[in-house]
């Protein structure tokens, strides 16, 4: 189960005296809103303080308390509280805390700094040590936490945003060269955006990445404008295939205390310039049956590993490019070193299954000469376009 954040309210306060909480003396003590999650209400604006709760279903991991400041441009971290917890976990909630006001002050002032009144209190010693070794093992050295400066909260931002090292040093690149921010790509990942693992497919696969996270291209460049939608549909392609091999499971302290919840037991790889993305899943392939079309089910049989080749193709586009997207398969599959456990996919979306059943069948067929198999996606590139549509949409109105 994933921990999520939510508003501090009434309710919760009340709930607290039937809760068993090692946080509870302190949370009774946090400012409360006036919105209520059951009744509705007025939610706090930025310039006011907001209490948040970090939790996994009735467990409280942590709470923040965060305050626009109008005359500094700043957002305030006014409070932060955490249980005493084995250092992984508490590295793992502060983590956690930090992308979160990190998001808020991206979205309030379009900085990732994090002002705090007084740095080197008492109160903040703790939870500042465990944040300096968060950011010493992410590469980033800070000079007062838990305050930040722009630069130090916008290369935090990034390094926790969960990118690939590969797709880092992109958005690094693209951030010295002006082309696109690293806080914003951190943003929108953070925000739900584009996934991480969907932004690494754009970062590493697509030529002009700061067009899809800038929006997409102008529509009178229409030959720029395809290009950033189908690597905006290709990325959701990808993620979704992604998600159903992700085996999510929720860690427990020692004490049972559910962590911060994470994506695991799937590695990924993007192969740079290509539309080649590479799935070890611990959990295996058995996910996968679902999509399989034809004989993609005994190929996946006997492999551990699944390289995909991303074609988000149209239903009228599909057999009019198979003959070249079967060849360029191979060549990618003849460059990919790759054992027996390895199956190698076409992945489309459902436009597949709307084909004549001949012809369909003879594609599949085609396909499985050369040692490739076939996958099609429950979404159709119609309603893939739509949602990579909106997205980009998104995009154009992020703060710069």
């Amino acid at each position: 189960m994933m921990a999520t954040w939510r508003l501090w309210t009434s309710r919760d306060r009340r709930e607290l005296d039937d809760a068993d909480c090692e946080l509870a003396p302190r949370l009774r003590a946090l400012p409360i809103t006036r919105y209520d999650r059951v009744a509705g209400g007025k939610v706090p604006r930025n310039h006011e303080a907001r209490a948040y709760r970090l939790s996994v279903g009735p467990h409280v991991l942590s709470a923040t308390v965060l305050q626009y400041r109008r005359q500094r441009g700043m957002l305030e971290l006014r409070e932060v509280l955490h249980p005493a917890a084995a250092p992984t976990e508490a590295a793992s909630v502060v983590a956690e805390v930090v992308r979160f006001a990190l998001t808020d002050a991206y979205r309030c002032s379009g900085s990732c700094a994090l002002y705090v009144e007084d740095p080197d209190a008492e109160r903040w010693t703790g939870f500042s040590a465990i944040l300096r070794d968060v950011a010493t093992r992410a590469g980033v050295a800070l000079a007062r936490p838990p305050a930040l400066d722009a630069d130090e909260g916008s290369r935090l931002f990034l390094a926790l945003s969960g990118l690939s090292c590969e797709a880092i040093s992109v958005v690094e690149r693209l951030d010295q060269s002006g082309r696109v921010r690293g806080d914003t790509v951190a943003f929108l990942v953070q925000s739900g955006v584009w996934a991480a693992g969907e932004a690494d497919a754009i970062l590493l696969a697509c030529p002009y990445p700061e067009l899809v996270f800038g929006g997409g291209a102008l529509p009178g460049d229409r030959h720029l404008a395809r290009l950033t939608l189908d690597h905006a549909r290709a990325a959701l392609l990808a993620g979704a295939l992604e998600r159903v091999l992700v085996a999510g499971t929720r860690t427990a302290g020692a004490e049972g205390r559910p962590l911060v919840d994470e994506p695991r037991g799937l590695v990924a790889r993007q192969r740079i310039g290509t539309l080649l993305r590479t799935y070890a899943p611990e959990a295996g392939l058995e996910g996968l049956h679902g999509w399989t079309r034809g004989v993609a089910s005994e190929l996946l049989a006997r492999a551990r590993e699944v390289h995909a080749v991303v074609l988000p193709r149209h239903r009228s586009e599909i057999e009019h490019f198979w003959a070249v997207d079967l060849a360029a398969a191979s060549d990618l599959r003849a460059a990919e070193p790759a054992g027996d456990d390895v199956a190698t996919m076409l992945l489309l979306p459902s436009d597949l299954d709307q084909l004549p059943d001949g012809v369909r069948r003879a594609l599949i067929a085609s396909a499985y000469e050369r040692g490739l198999g076939v996958l099609a996606a429950p979404a159709s590139l119609p309603q893939l376009t739509l949602e990579a549509s909106q997205r980009l949409a998104f995009a154009r109105t992020v703060r710069r």
